[in-house]
């Protein structure tokens, strides 16, 4: 389970969340110092290295203006050595920074020099060449002198004479400790590392506080990423890099060239760690994020007392008055007198939700009983459904044998008699099956256009003969009513079933039934008022009023009227009005039923209008009866419904071959295609279905006349068929007369008919 916070949780959160703006000034704040510190800290590394650079600029231009001297000289003019050689050692040992000074003559051979050498030819060494071939004041790269063994960086003038030929090279070997002794003197703030790069990239000189613990570059490279930075093609710059500990550093550069060199001899580097360049951002920082936590932690003891004192104590009031609502009781005010005035109306808000809960209960409650309802009459529905069809079966064979019977008596013969009540029987629990199938929603309907002030007034007479002599009949049909879909069959049985009841209401007082048509428009809001939870959609509908005088219904007999074989009627049987609910549901027509008890009753039946055309009404053919030749296919999985089917059509001079289900009707077809001029198909057989069936046989063979017969109303797929003209339908249970019109009209096309003698017309 969750754990829910506290108000007081709450509140530290509200400073929290109010304590943000603060941090988020205070981190702005402190990340524009820190900018402006690295900004400062470049400004002041670019000036360092500056400095170091004009140092060495320095000392670069005094070496050149002392090799300048010296090719002036007489000695070096005529060549004397030895001479010259006593000068330069003068000044080498006046100067200890040059470990020595010499001269080489085109060759590159030593000829003379301040410290004597080995005669090793030095036309190689960068420093010659380049002053050789430029002509000029040079600078060469970090090497290892070959007399003393110190690293040095060498100097280098070319001499010329008056006809400008090369006369000498003089060269001046640099110290690097001298370097050293020099960036010391210059004052480098605290832990400031320095780097001297020749043009090669070398390390000539490297001073830095961690060099104890990681050594010193010194005739190394630096890092790949520092290199390309330093040795890149900006004269100086500064970047963010790693140093060898790790430690993120600021780093500085600057390019030393020559006079007229394109290319620089010299690279100089510093660079400070980041908590030197930081330092006192960071100290300002941390002592401002102090002074903010005690801030904010006083903030966070003022809200929680506060919040107890002025908050909890009335909301533990209002949490006990909720408490009492979840346990039911519902109308429960807490006690807030003392309460602030938010917290009040918090109270009297609590109060009125709970009245509201009050009224959406018993809402509830009223849905969940009308949901039950409508299931119930759903399962009704499906168990009724389902009786009535098997027993359509077993009487579509009683009453076909009692046809075939009555052909074959005479019609003066006694036991005629007896047949003709037999039949009438079964005629009566045909429609009381019908009734119970219309209950459920599987009636045979057929649905066109149909005019229901037309409907009521053909029933005028019939619903007067239903009244009893002291109710009078009044009718109140509105004009330009908009046709509706429907089965006229089915919709004059509503008409009959609501006067009959409306009747029997009055009972043998004096009273009135009125029968209304109406038009009226309905949105969505109105037709969930007015017929709940029924399905109907918002438009234009037909209405249908039954009024009676008589003596109401209470609400406990309203819920019970539409239940199959509910009946207060001595001797009704109970499906009238069930059989009418069905047929209303079939026709997605809505209901709605006022009844006071002692005051009459009214119901209202809305079906909706359809913008489709009346059809004219066809005559119907009459003639005498014919005798059909050929061969014809009975398929039914009801043994004796297939003897009678069969019996019949052999009646009417067929041949008939038979089929227990879909599929061994499929193979006889298939034994007998070319002689079969008919088929009567089952609609709800084991294997294949009757559609199934169907539409295989139209595979086969296409146009065969095909008969569908079921004791259920047609499907979905039936319906399209016969509405596209492909077949024909036949309710079960049905005279033999009844199968003889049908099968007349789907051959009578075309068919090669032959004329028979008028046969017995007794039931037939």
């Amino acid at each position: 389970m969750n754990r829910r916070w506290s108000i007081g949780t709450h509140l530290t959160w509200v400073v929290l969340l109010a304590l943000l703006p603060a941090l988020a000034i205070q981190y702005a704040s402190n990340l524009e110092h820190r900018n402006a510190a690295k900004v400062r800290a470049q400004e002041h590394l670019l000036r360092v290295v500056a400095d170091l650079a004009s140092q060495q600029e320095q000392v670069t231009s005094s070496v050149q203006q002392m090799l300048t001297t010296l090719s002036f000289l007489p000695e070096l003019r005529r060549g004397d050595g030895r001479a010259f050689s006593r000068t330069l050692r003068s000044i080498q040992q006046a100067d200890p920074r040059f470990v020595n000074i010499f001269a080489l003559d085109p060759a590159g051979m030593n000829f003379a020099a301040a410290i004597p050498s080995p005669a090793i030819p030095r036309k190689d060494r960068k420093y010659f060449w380049e002053a050789v071939e430029t002509r000029r004041f040079t600078v060469g790269e970090y090497v290892l002198n070959l007399d003393t063994g110190k690293p040095v960086l060498h100097f280098s003038l070319p001499v010329m004479n008056d006809q400008g030929e090369l006369l000498a090279v003089l060269a001046a070997a640099y110290d690097l400790q001298g370097y050293a002794d020099l960036f010391n003197r210059s004052g480098l703030p605290a832990e400031t590392s320095l780097a001297v790069l020749d043009h090669a990239g070398t390390v000539l000189l490297h001073l830095t506080h961690i060099s104890n613990r990681y050594g010193t570059l010194v005739g190394k490279t630096l890092p790949p990423d520092q290199a390309s930075r330093v040795l890149g093609g900006e004269n100086e710059g500064t970047y963010w890099a790693p140093r060898r500990d790790g430690q993120p550093t600021l780093f500085a550069f600057h390019q030393i060239r020559t006079t007229g060199q394109s290319r620089p001899y010299l690279f100089l580097q510093v660079g400070r760690s980041e908590h030197q360049v930081l330092g006192e951002s960071l100290k300002a920082h941390r002592r401002n994020m102090t002074l903010l936590a005690v801030t904010g932690l006083l903030a966070l003891v003022a809200a929680r007392t506060m919040g107890n004192r002025v908050i909890a104590g009335p909301i533990r009031r209002l949490v006990h008055a909720s408490r009492h609502i979840g346990r039911g009781n519902l109308y429960h005010r807490p006690e807030l007198r003392a309460a602030s005035r938010e917290v009040a109306q918090l109270g009297e808000e609590l109060g009125r939700a709970s009245q509201a809960l009050a009224q959406r209960e018993d809402e509830r409650l009223r849905n969940q009983e009308v949901l039950q309802n409508t299931q119930r009459l759903e399962s009704l529905g499906v168990l009724t459904g389902g009786i009535a069809h098997d027993f359509n079966n077993l009487l579509a064979a009683v009453l076909g044998n009692l046809n075939l019977a009555q052909m074959r008596l005479d019609p003066a013969d006694p036991a005629r008699r007896s047949l003709d009540q037999a039949e009438k029987a079964v005629q009566k629990a045909t429609d009381l099956t019908r009734q119970m199938l219309a209950y459920a929603g599987r009636g045979h309907f057929v649905v066109k256009p149909l005019d229901l002030n037309q409907v009521v007034s053909e029933m005028t007479h019939l619903l007067q003969v239903t009244l009893a002599k002291n109710a009078d009949l009044d009718l109140d049909l509105a004009p330009d009513l908009p046709p509706i879909l429907a089965d006229s069959a089915q919709i004059q049985q509503v008409v009959l079933n609501l006067v009959t009841n409306a009747a029997e209401a009055i009972g043998q007082g004096d009273g009135a039934v009125t029968v209304r048509t109406l038009t009226n428009d309905f949105d969505q809001p109105q037709l969930e008022a007015l017929c709940p939870a029924q399905g109907l959609t918002p438009g234009r509908y037909a209405i249908l009023e039954v009024t009676d005088t008589g003596c109401g219904m209470g609400p406990e007999l309203v819920e019970r009227i539409f239940d199959p074989f509910f009946t207060t009627k001595p001797k009704g049987h109970g499906l009238g009005l069930s059989a009418m609910h069905g047929i209303l549901k079939a026709h997605r027509a809505g209901m709605a039923i006022r009844s006071i008890p002692g005051a009459g009753t009214t119901f209202r039946i809305l079906f909706h209008a359809t913008g489709e055309k009346l059809q004219p009404v066809s005559p119907q053919d009459s003639g005498p009866l014919r005798v059909f030749q050929g061969l014809a296919l009975v398929a039914d999985d009801e043994p004796m419904v297939l003897d009678f089917a069969a019996s019949a059509l052999e009646s009417m001079g067929f041949d008939v071959i038979r089929a227990k289900d879909g599929a061994e009707a499929v193979v006889r077809f298939l034994e007998h295609r070319d002689r079969i001029r008919l088929v009567l198909l089952d609609l709800t057989m084991p294997r294949m279905d009757g559609i199934e069936t169907f539409t295989e046989l139209r595979r086969i063979q296409p146009g065969i006349p095909i008969i569908l017969s079921s004791g259920y109303d047609t499907d979905a797929a039936a319906r399209e068929l016969m509405a596209q003209g492909q077949a024909q339908f036949l309710p079960k249970p049905y005279p033999v007369r009844d199968l003889r019109k049908v099968v007349n009209d789907i051959l009578i096309a075309g068919e090669d008919l032959v004329r028979a003698p008028e046969p017995p017309t007794l039931g037939a």
